[in-house]
């Protein structure tokens, strides 16, 4: 997977979670990479230092 991120490519991370009665967020449901987020200012994610 380091490779999507050292190609500048699947920047963004795009969570799904269900929202409560009470319009905050209960659960979790996944996470997936993108390119293009639904999230508004969302800050790109970068690949770590080998080790």
């Amino acid at each position: 997977m380091t490779w999507a991120l050292s190609e500048k490519e699947w920047r963004y991370f795009s969570p799904a979670f269900e929202v409560g009665p009470e319009r905050r967020i209960s659960r979790l449901i996944n996470v997936a990479l993108t390119n293009l987020p639904a999230t508004y200012g969302m800050t790109r994610i970068a690949p770590c230092a080998p080790q």
